[in-house]
């Protein structure tokens, strides 16, 4: 019984956090909810966090939480937190940044074009649920994903080891 939970409980951390191979992230331009616009281009020399969320699922609000206690322990000159929320595009942004208003969080409005990039990549990062993080580094490789709900800490040791 003992083998079958150490199993178990070592199946699901594999699940919620890989290092596949590294893999070029697809640039995207798309919406901000403040208006201007979100591109991973744009964050040139940043290790980034990339995360995709929607507001009707529970899980994605618990997500943006711990978002917003990462964001506090960030240097944004070194680390771009983009928060993409996957659905509505414009049309919802002011409910979004009524869950996720920290300066150093980039909010994004997809309006599906990101979604439609992700699909062309390996099956090894492409989102099969919400919230999907990546984890980006400084030359633009994804060195890591995160399926499921995240916390700050864990989040804020895979930043660092891209630093």
């Amino acid at each position: 019984m003992k083998k079958i939970i150490v199993l178990l409980a070592l199946s699901i951390t594999a699940f919620s956090c890989s290092k596949p191979k590294p893999h070029k992230a697809p640039d995207f331009d798309i919406p901000a909810a403040d208006g201007s616009k979100c591109t991973l281009s744009g964050e040139k020399g940043k290790v980034v966090l990339l995360e995709l969320w929607s507001l009707s699922c529970p899980y994605c609000i618990k997500q943006a939480a711990e978002l917003q206690i990462l964001a506090e322990k960030i240097n944004p000159a070194e680390v771009a937190i983009l928060s993409v929320h996957a659905r509505g595009g414009v049309a919802v942004a002011d409910k979004v940044k009524a869950k996720i208003n920290h300066k150093n969080i980039k909010v994004c409005l997809d309006d599906k074009t990101l979604w439609a990039k992700m699909a062309e990549m390996p099956d090894r990062f492409k989102p099969r649920g919400i919230p999907h993080t990546l984890i980006i580094d400084k030359k633009g490789q994804i060195r890591e994903v995160h399926r499921g709900l995240s916390n700050a800490s864990d989040l804020l040791k895979s930043l660092k080891r891209y630093l």
